[in-house]
């Protein structure tokens, strides 16, 4: 039997055979207060230890190397609860990753001692830092390495309210130390650099701003990320992601930075691929209206295309003799897209002698898909009172409209918009609905309410910045949704507010 003085767990024994002497027998097991546990799963160690925010953890491999950890931070539940809790996560069989190693659902926890376990994983940690230090990066090609990044942000960083990439990196220290004083922690900043897309201009109105920092000490990185990031703190109104690194385990910043960027180039190439897309859908096409003589076929008798405008078309129209028998004369319309041969044109027949069938344009996309085709088609309508019309185009019309108004939501507050809408599609949807159904009550008021502000905004621009009228930003979106609340009315008629009335002069 040992003495008390000896330490008796032993690895790999399940709990129920332990014999510990350091438990009195006459102490019940509901009376032990547990602050500290260690197990083996399968081919993983867990350590787990209670701590100000909950349990802190740490997963190892079985060459006692540091895979993952954190803080559960639920303090109201017992160390036991928070390993189940972990343990369970480990076994789910739809998560599996490296992390999990050989672990299955059955297998069961074996106790060891947590101390050696600690003991062997600083031992290994450090041998660790060894390998990594004979092979590190020399420290003046490291220091390059930093140096190149951050003149490469200097270079393309787009300033956060003013406030340049030198300026951030003073904000952050401080507020680190802040929270280093806070929590009494033993470690020193080394360097910290701005990352993320920001750092090279691809940035979003919503991106964050990540900061890799280096730091030394005994902290560990996940529990140093939480406690950094628990404030929510902002620069600008831009949220900060820290992203604490040691060279123990993650590496040092000049180690860390080439993957930087590499993936932000990797990013930058996704981007311009999108953007070279996007601008080839997005050609410049050029409406036009057409005249035949004989609309069932373009050959016969005249015909006449690249007209410009509505007057003329109708006028071309008008002059055609009607005891002519070449056929029905037409009045089209034609889409070319800028950079394609002009046999790729979209060309379609509105008006055929008194009639204006419009519910064929279901099936040309198109047509309906353009504004502008729309508009000149809603303008040769308008122009021929005599003729008959079959459909409307008071659907697509309702869409652009609905489009406009919701890219002006957009422009005007992006950040407040992506935190409130969560489909654009169905935004703009059930916006185009609410116009069809004559339901712009609430349209009309914020057009009106964004024309205030505004204005408000733009009468600061030119006091406070010199701003010409036409160059202020708030006096171009005042513009707009002036323009947006009258083709409103067209759908229903509105009564604007005085509001809207006296800023019309203005406008």
């Amino acid at each position: 039997m040992p003495t008390a003085n000896q330490k008796h767990i032993v690895e790999d024994v399940p709990f129920t055979e332990w014999e510990n002497p350091y438990i009195d027998a006459n102490v019940r097991e509901a009376d032990r207060v547990e602050t500290e546990l260690a197990f083996r799963l399968a081919d993983r160690y867990i350590s787990i230890q209670e701590a100000t925010e909950g349990y802190d953890y740490t997963i190892y491999d079985m060459d006692y190397r540091e895979l993952d950890g954190g803080v559960y931070d639920n303090p109201d539940i017992t160390i036991r609860q928070a390993l189940d809790e972990i343990v369970t996560d480990l076994k789910e069989p739809a998560h599996r990753s490296s992390l999990e190693g050989s672990i299955r659902t059955d297998d069961e926890l074996i106790p060891i001692d947590y101390d050696g376990l600690i003991e062997k994983a600083e031992q290994a940690a450090k041998e660790h830092l060894e390998e990594r230090i004979r092979t590190e990066v020399p420290e003046a090609a490291e220091s390059k390495v930093i140096a190149d990044f951050k003149a490469r942000t200097e270079e393309l960083f787009n300033p956060v309210n003013g406030q340049t990439q030198e300026d951030i990196e003073m904000s952050v220290y401080a507020y680190l130390q802040s929270k280093i004083d806070e929590y009494g922690m033993d470690i020193e900043l080394v360097d910290m650099a701005v990352t993320g897309s920001r750092c090279r201009g691809l940035e979003e109105p919503v991106s964050d701003l990540d900061v890799a920092v280096e730091y030394r000490g005994g902290e560990n990185e996940d529990t140093l990320f939480n406690a950094f990031n628990e404030d929510g703190f902002t620069i600008g109104g831009v949220k900060v992601d820290i992203n604490p690194i040691t060279e123990g385990k993650t590496g040092t910043l000049g180690e860390y930075l080439p993957g930087v960027e590499a993936y932000l180039e990797e990013k930058r190439a996704t981007l311009q691929e999108k953007a070279a897309e996007q601008a080839q859908e997005e050609k410049q096409t050029v409406v036009t209206l057409t005249v035949a003589e004989c609309g069932e076929f373009h050959n016969f008798g005249e015909y006449h295309e690249g007209i410009a405008d509505v007057p003329e078309a109708i006028a071309i129209f008008n002059r055609i003799p009607p005891e002519r028998m070449n056929g029905i004369p037409s009045i089209g319309i034609n889409i070319h897209t800028e950079g394609t041969e002009s046999y790729e044109d979209t060309q379609m027949d509105i008006v055929s002698g008194r009639v204006a069938d419009l519910e064929i344009l279901d099936y040309v996309p198109d047509i309906t898909d353009n504004p502008k085709a729309v508009e000149v088609i809603a303008e040769l309508i308008d122009k021929l009172p005599d003729i008959e019309v079959r459909g409307s185009l008071e659907k697509w019309q309702a869409a652009f409209l609905a489009a406009e108004i919701d890219q002006l939501s957009y422009n005007y507050d992006t950040v407040q918009y992506n935190q409130t809408v969560e489909d654009r599609e169905a935004q703009i949807a059930n916006i185009t609905e609410d116009i069809r159904n004559g339901n712009t009550g609430y349209l009309n008021d914020f057009l009106n309410a964004l024309i205030s502000d505004s204005i408000r905004e733009g009468m600061t621009d030119i006091i406070g910045k010199g701003t010409e009228l036409d160059d202020s930003e708030g006096v171009q979106t005042a513009r707009k949704a002036k323009e947006l609340l009258d083709k409103l009315a067209e759908y229903k008629p509105l009564s604007l507010s005085a509001s809207s009335w006296c800023v019309t002069s203005f406008l």
